[in-house]
């Protein structure tokens, strides 16, 4: 039961762009025909992505038969052009690792 209470702040604050996705996905792939190089963004989006939630999102895409090449995630702290990383790099190196271990899961993406 505690697993699907951590799962409810995910689902209101994702689900609904997760669907926005799933249906621009789908019109691209009715309208060009061919492979296409497919990147979901959430690097703009004002709070970090968390481990957890990247399980969460590409979970949902891949069970939503989305096709992404790339997912651009935002990551704890700030990347400033010149500058590169502003933030507490401990905790960014931790969910880096974290992160990885998604990627290594799901292991077709970017």
């Amino acid at each position: 039961m505690k697993t699907i209470y951590a799962l409810i702040p995910m689902v209101v604050k994702y689900k609904r762009a997760i669907d926005r996705v799933v249906s621009l996905y789908e019109f691209l792939k009715s309208y060009k025909k061919s492979d296409f190089d497919f990147e979901v963004s959430m690097d703009e989006i004002e709070e970090s992505v968390s481990p957890l939630e990247h399980y969460f999102i590409v979970n949902e895409l891949l069970d939503s038969n989305i096709g992404f090449n790339n997912l651009a995630l935002r990551f704890v702290g700030r990347w400033e052009k010149a500058v590169d990383y502003m933030g507490d790099i401990k905790k960014f190196e931790a969910e880096l690792k974290e992160h990885s271990h998604v990627l290594k899961r799901f292991g077709q993406y970017r």
